[in-house]
């Protein structure tokens, strides 16, 4: 049944326009489209601007389609504070914007939408659902409620400039009149919810992602193994845990265990760090964090605290992008839709983007992960180096002490066995990396000065089992001056060596720059090796970088460059020139990404130079997924280096591909290929390899599926219902009969109740409880329940709410009351007894906390009654004027008819 009909004249009115419409026009879709594998490749992070200065929402999930930009249309609703409701199942839409005579419907299966009374066929395309979501077309939103929006696609920004005042804008300026607080746009003031803490179990039914390969190979026994992974994130030991395990039947055995809580909040130790509370504690099989100027050392058995905002990059020219994957998974790295760049998970099922560079500004990377079987998932990361800095009088810090080479299962975790990757084309230091067994103790604080400074302090101590132990200190300094960016660290050793980093960054003409000037000492090391002195050592660089957008007509897209130059001069008198350049850009689904790099060393024995480029290829085109690759070698000798290729495609549960790959500089090559079949999520994949120079062949038969616990701890779900490794949040609202707060048997389940969750999640419906699934973990979530769906309209909230931190695959337990609210009457006469109209009365909660207090006002009618309906139990202070002040005891039902004394 379609929603809102409200009159039958209406009826008409919208069914006259709408034939009126068909005759004039083409006969649109049916229905929305389904966003197709290609589609969703084009995934755009957006910020979303009302009139440019205020942020809406810093991460909107959006897809560029051609030149249309589809948004969320329930998350920019909500977000505008419009009174519109949309059915989960069926899409359709029903309310008002602005004033409730400016209705609002959507029926997105019957291709019509309905403004204001005037009925309109959906413009062909306008909108496509991805499940129950909907994405409509930014520039038919903004027809339809005429919000002017504008797409920055160079800065991710979606910009609103409506010539109306919104809901929250009317509510914030009235608010300024009376001289009350500002009130965020959402419905929830989260920072001011009662804050529910997760009650972590000893061992918890975990999220899990599980595959068993048997391999064989017709040249060698020893390829014929049969190997597992393992990945697992749940509660263990009153924390949140990851582990991730692998093993094959040769014997060779390696997993990694970290436990952790976060808070982004900073609560974390606060009964004895007070206001500077930890933000994340972990424990377990750790890595150093590495910097520029800070020695660093391989994986080991740690504990790290630190108080930080993920958004922040610890540096503000480069930074480090990592994570776990299965082995034999390909990551790739985009930043705002941009590929930078692939790599392969090795066996420690560890990724790692090093040197990653950072532009002025907001920077939105994504992460894309695919498994053999077609499996795919994306990770999201926001670093904003524009706004980076600590707040004034705030402080954020990391400290962690490891044992380097140990682990929670003694397996080896030296870097060596890490096979981390790097970004095409861009340099990696090794020497960040010390060997050796032993002890690292790092720690780093950087406090906000004033809004525009922060100056920081760090040591760094490195302790071998045979060798000399290594300290190093840093001290830094950040400051923003308009839109610049200068940075200053300096680092020095006990022995007397002492290294610079200079950084400057800004934006000109929408062209991010970035400079810096490194310099390191004779005597500075990063490596506590005794023989580290006899090798060439990096003395001082000069590197100045690029970054931009081209916005050509013919691309749908526009397309990010950049450009760099970097001299670098070492202790042997050797001195190298280093060029890069690259260009990305995205047509038809498919992203190019072209670098070349020109490199020439000047030394005593003579200069060489070399010139190479590196295309990179990935994407989706008509239903067919593409990888491929291609080095070149243009000097001295012009050679082909290195091809790849990979093409693969999904029909319905099947999937299949093939890839080959030749590294010409050796004449070997190899065909991959293989296929595999989805069962509801189980998948069973056959991969076969074979090198033609070798003659070998070998096979690989794989099953995999995930698995975590169904919502309401119904059993365990699997195959593809097993989705989320994110939280979840069982929510309980109640009628609170005998007042006390808490639930008891007296008091009685509501089923069904309306719920405000921030950020949005998905809500389910359960016998004694609400489920709101697939929470983030790096954010605090707010709940409360929605006055305006509870079925009794007599029915009002207790509290305004709860806040909580969701975990992974872990499951917070909120209650939330409500209560049967009363009624007061007051009839105001005159000295006469003759009924006094126009007056104020109001009734003020006697809570002095300031907690859900109430104040309500009504104005006396003709006949001088006033009636306040929907007042929550509790005591009140009535005040009227002219008459003397009393206070009430509203009881639940009750109607209190206090007489009025002057």
């Amino acid at each position: 049944m379609r929603l809102g009909r409200s009159s039958i004249a209406r009826t008409l009115v919208s069914s006259i326009a709408l034939v009126t419409v068909l005759a004039g026009a083409d006969f649109a879709h049916s229905s929305p489209v389904e966003l197709s594998e290609d589609e969703l490749l084009n995934l755009q992070i957006v910020e979303l601007r009302l009139r440019s200065r205020q942020v809406l929402m810093a991460d909107m999930l959006a897809y560029q389609i051609g030149d249309r930009l589809y948004i969320p249309i329930e998350d920019l609703i909500y977000e505008l504070g419009f009174q519109i409701e949309f059915d989960p199942e069926t899409g359709n839409g029903s309310g008002w914007f602005l004033r409730q005579t400016q209705t609002f419907e959507l029926w997105p299966d019957a291709n019509e939408v309905v403004i204001a009374g005037d009925a309109q066929l959906l413009a062909d395309g306008a909108i496509r659902k991805d499940g129950h979501m909907l994405y409509v077309d930014a520039s038919e939103l903004s027809r339809w409620f005429q919000l002017n929006i504008e797409w920055n696609a160079r800065d991710q920004r979606l910009n609103m400039a409506p010539d109306y005042l919104l809901p929250a804008e009317e509510y914030s300026r009235r608010s300024r009149q009376t001289g009350a607080a500002s009130r965020r746009t959402s419905r929830l003031n989260i920072d001011h919810l009662d804050r529910v803490d997760s009650d972590f179990s000893w061992l918890g039914s975990p999220h899990g992602i599980a595959d068993i390969s048997a391999n064989w190979s017709n040249e060698s026994d020893r390829s014929n193994l049969v190997s597992g992974n393992l990945a697992l994130k749940g509660d263990f030991l009153k924390m949140s845990a990851e582990f991730f395990g692998t093993a094959n039947s040769e014997g060779r055995k390696s997993a990694r265990l970290t436990l952790g809580r976060r808070d982004p909040t900073g609560q974390l130790l606060s009964s004895v760090l007070g206001d500077y509370g930890a933000t994340d504690i972990r424990l377990g099989d750790l890595t150093p964090v590495v910097s520029t100027l800070m020695p660093g050392a391989g994986s080991g058995l740690g504990i790290a605290v630190s108080r930080r905002d993920n958004r922040r990059s610890t540096d503000f020219d480069t930074t480090r992008i990592d994570g776990n994957a299965y082995p034999g998974w390909q990551a790739e790295l985009y930043r705002d839709g941009a590929l930078l760049g692939f790599v392969e998970i090795g066996n420690s099922g560890q990724y790692a983007f090093e040197n990653v560079p950072l532009r002025f500004g907001l920077n939105r990377f994504r992460i894309e992960l695919y498994g053999p079987s077609g499996e795919r998932e994306s990770v999201d990361r926001t670093i904003d180096i524009s706004n980076a800095f600590v707040q004034q009088g705030k402080i954020a810090y990391d400290f962690r002490a490891m044992a380097v080479g140990k682990g929670v299962f003694r397996n080896p975790l030296s870097v060596t066995e890490q096979d981390l990757s790097d970004v095409q084309a861009a340099d990696v230091a090794e020497e960040g990396f010390a060997a050796g067994d032993g002890m690292l103790l790092q720690g780093d604080i950087t406090m906000g000065l004033t809004e525009t400074i922060s100056a920081g302090a760090g040591l760094n101590y490195r302790q071998i089992d045979q060798g000399e132990d290594q300290v190093t200190g840093t001290l830094s300094i950040a400051r923003r001056a308009g839109g610049q960016i200068m940075t200053g660290r300096l680092a020095g050793q006990q022995d007397g060596g002492y290294a610079g980093l200079f950084g400057y960054s800004t934006e000109l003409q929408n062209v991010s720059v970035t400079a810096q000037a490194l310099h390191y000492s004779d005597k500075y090391s990063f490596s506590v090796e005794e023989n580290d002195e006899e090798s060439s050592r990096l003395q001082h660089q000069l590197e100045m970088r690029l970054d931009g957008r081209l916005e050509p007509s013919f691309l749908p897209q526009a397309a990010s460059w950049s450009a760099g130059i970097r001299n670098s001069w070492s202790s042997d008198g050797a001195i190298s020139t280093d060029v890069q350049a690259r260009l990305s850009a995205t047509f038809k689904g498919i992203s190019i990404s072209q670098g070349a790099l020109w490199r020439q060393d000047d030394r005593q024995s003579g200069s060489s130079d070399q010139f190479s480029l590196s295309t990179s290829v990935s994407g989706n085109f008509k239903g067919w997924r593409y990888r491929g690759g291609l080095d070149t070698r243009l000097s001295p000798d012009a050679e082909f280096r290195n091809v790849r290729f990979d093409i693969a495609r999904r029909y319905g549960d099947w999937y299949g591909r093939l890839g080959y790959s030749r590294d010409l500089s050796s004449d070997s090559s190899g065909w991959t290929g293989g296929i595999s079949r989805d069962f509801n999520g189980v998948r069973f994949g056959l991969d076969v390899r074979h090198d033609p120079d070798e003659s070998d062949t070998e096979a690989l038969f794989t099953i995999g599926f995930d698995f975590d616990r169904s919502p309401g701890g119904n059993g365990m779900r699997f195959g593809r219902d097993a989705r989320s490794d994110r939280g979840i949040a069982k929510v309980r609202v109640y009628e609170d009969v005998d007042l006390d707060g808490r639930y008891s048997e007296a008091d009685r389940v509501i089923p069904n109740a309306g719920l405000i969750v921030e950020p949005r999640a998905r809500v389910q419906a359960g016998d004694e409880a609400l489920y709101v699934d697939d929470l983030s973990n790096q954010q605090l979530t707010g709940v409360a329940v929605d006055k305006d769906q509870l079925a009794d309209p007599y029915l009002v909230p207790a509290s305004k709410g709860a806040s909580f931190i969701a975990r992974p695959a872990g499951e917070v337990q909120v209650d939330l009351p409500v209560v049967m609210s009363g009624e007061v009457e007051i009839a105001i006469r005159d000295e006469e007894g003759a009924p006094v109209e126009g007056l104020i009365a109001e009734l003020n909660s006697c809570r002095s906390d300031g907690e859900f207090s109430d104040r309500l006002r009504e104005r006396s009618a003709f006949d001088g009654y006033v009636f306040f309906q929907f007042v929550r139990p509790g005591c009140y202070e009535l005040s009227v004027p002219g008459f003397i002040s009393q206070k009430l005891n509203v009881a639940p039902g009750e109607i209190v008819r206090p007489e009025l004394k002057r």
